[in-house]
């Protein structure tokens, strides 16, 4: 009875499980997806772009026509200049537009289905605007340069409303998924103590057997045949012998 009873640790521990053990909400994992997807797509389109560092008809846009980002060293100059592209500046701009819009298509396949895909095709569309009134003289340099950091701008707080609003989201779906967790949790384990408590009762009741086995053998001992263990006899003295068993 004894290596039985110790047995119900090693019972209880197999059917609860490792209590310290955390998993992953399906909120966590979508969130997961949705940052991983966002991360491959930008990487994407940085790697396309930096393929195109070499090409002379980038370097010249960047440097006197566009600017590049609202971390570009020479962005204050560009906004600073008030004259219109010349005609050797809108060769190159044309050269690069078609190079650039290769890495724009990248990064816009990468993202389908995300939710950070809209604040980017609009980013870009206002973007061939801006490019489009450059080619055809209708924007000088430095305007051109002001609306892009603009629509930067623009594009960035968009990303942050986004990113936000998915942040509650998943965190209000992970909260839900936890308690209907843990409340399924509960059940089980009250599942479980009634079991244990069930199992625990049975083995009360076989000892309780086995002890009222084992006096029922005990008296029915003291009813049963021993054989003979010694025998003695001595002459009666008219002709016959009286024997004692011991």
């Amino acid at each position: 009875m004894n290596i039985k009873i110790l047995a119900l640790p090693l019972f209880v521990t197999t059917m609860f499980g490792c209590a310290s053990t955390i998993e992953l909400t399906k909120a966590d994992i979508e969130r997961r997806g949705v940052n991983q997807q966002v991360t491959d797509a930008n990487q994407a389109h940085q790697l396309c772009l930096n393929q195109l560092e070499a090409n002379p008809d980038y370097k010249l846009t960047i440097n006197q026509v566009i600017v590049d980002s609202e971390l570009a060293e020479n962005r204050f100059e560009l906004i600073n200049k008030k004259v219109k592209i010349t005609s050797a500046q809108k060769k190159s701009l044309q050269i690069y537009l078609t190079e650039v819009t290769k890495c724009t298509q990248i990064h816009l396949t990468a993202l389908s289905g995300s939710p950070y895909l809209n604040p980017y095709e609009s980013y870009y569309a206002a973007l061939d605007r801006v490019h489009a009134n450059l080619l055809g003289s209708q924007m000088t340099i430095g305007l051109a340069a002001e609306r892009k950091l603009a629509l930067i701008e623009m594009r960035q707080k968009q990303y942050a409303q986004i990113t936000g609003a998915l942040a509650d989201m998943f965190n209000q779906a992970r909260s839900q998924e936890l308690r209907t967790r843990e409340a399924s949790s509960q059940a089980n384990r009250a599942r479980w103590a009634a079991a244990l408590q069930s199992m625990s009762n049975s083995y009360g009741n076989m000892a309780q057997y086995y002890q009222n086995q084992n006096q029922q053998l005990q008296q029915n001992n003291q009813y049963q045949y021993r054989a003979p263990t010694n025998t003695s006899c001595q002459p009666n003295g008219v002709g016959g012998f009286n024997c004692t068993t011991r």
